[in-house]
């Protein structure tokens, strides 16, 4: 007889549950916290955009002395542009019943609200880069129609932006590992030549910000210049998740960034075909959020059939920069995309 042997000691053992809910290594917002925010006093919103500065012109002195008769200088014009903020609608709905909140070892409901917190947290983030709203055969679902109530067809982000909105602001790594020398090259497709927009070369060096995926990541360990020069990210506490500094921009890891294909989509389907590494660029003045409702939390009793839910709601648009109004007029975006790793 012994505590393995059914029937004669395994029924005699205990068990203990330790009333502590042991939590999983999670992380609160690191990309959607660096964009700035306005508030929306109507489901639609129009930013406006500035577009390009007057040009100088090279004149002659006016030499003739009735002023009547004297050439007036040409006129010329400052252009502008406006963006569309649209809010859209994201819920979370839980429900529960009474003996699940009475029984349990842990506190139930703040065990709820922390990992909805978590939640919206993560799904900031991966809105951002990860938006879509092509919903078949999308960038998040390279061989699938995804659900309507998927998040990521609320509105295009950052992956978007150089995948679809601007090929150009796009390039392949061609399955060669991460190196200083691809992220050189992501610079001068940042730059706007028409309306004189360098994108990739801010005045403040903080402003441009590279998100890559935990692999490129540990990837990026093993690069000679970070394994003597480590230069992460306590210098600047806004940017929780600094793994480095590249050309003195900071390097994000967002767990939001997943693995893609080959052409820099995700395989929603087919988990083994997502198999590269992806560095999504972006200049953070180039996105706003329109917060039409702010993260609301709210808790209601259902006596009638003894059970409790719990709703968090928002409402919120996403504007990015265009001087010609149009997603293709975008430059301050750019994916790189099929690293070996």
């Amino acid at each position: 007889m012994d505590t393995a042997e059914s029937g004669y000691g395994s029924q005699l053992i205990g068990a203990q549950y330790v009333g502590d809910l042991w939590e999983a290594s999670r992380v609160e917002s690191r990309v959607a916290v660096l964009v700035g925010s306005f508030e929306m006093t109507a489901p639609t919103a129009y930013l406006p955009v500035e577009v390009d500065f007057p040009a100088l012109s090279y004149v002659a002195e006016n030499t003739d002395a009735d002023a009547t008769y004297q050439t007036p200088y040409a006129t010329v014009k400052t252009g502008s542009q406006r963006v569309t903020v649209t809010a859209k609608k994201f819920v979370i709905r839980q429900m529960w019943s009474g003996e699940m909140e009475e029984d349990s070892i842990i506190p139930y409901v703040p065990f709820l609200r922390r990992q909805t917190q978590l939640s919206l947290a993560y799904y900031m983030d991966a809105l951002l880069l990860n938006g879509d709203t092509t919903a078949t055969n999308g960038i998040n679902g390279s061989d699938t129609v995804l659900g309507a109530t998927t998040y990521s067809v609320a509105l295009d982000g950052i992956r978007h932006a150089g995948l679809v909105d601007n090929t150009g602001n796009s390039a392949s790594a061609a399955n060669a590992p991460i190196s200083l020398e691809l992220f050189n090259a992501t610079y001068p497709r940042l730059i706007d030549a028409t309306y004189m927009h360098d994108w990739g070369n801010p005045n403040n060096p903080a402003d441009l910000v590279h998100v890559v995926d935990p692999y490129v990541a540990n990837a990026m360990n093993l690069i000679d210049e970070f394994r003597t020069m480590q230069n992460a990210g306590n210098q600047a506490t806004i940017f929780t998740g600094q793994v480095a500094k590249v050309f003195n921009h900071p390097v994000i890891s967002s767990i939001a960034l997943k693995k893609s294909e080959t052409t820099g989509y995700v395989d929603a389907d087919t988990a083994g075909d997502n198999l590269y590494g992806q560095v999504v660029t972006f200049n953070r003045n180039a996105y706003k959020w329109g917060w039409r409702r702010r993260i609301q939390v709210e808790t209601a009793r259902v006596p009638r059939v003894d059970q409790t839910e719990i709703i968090s709601s928002l409402r919120l648009g996403l504007g990015r920069f265009s001087p010609t109004g149009a997603a293709s007029g975008i430059e301050h975006s750019d994916v790189l995309y099929y690293i070996n790793i």
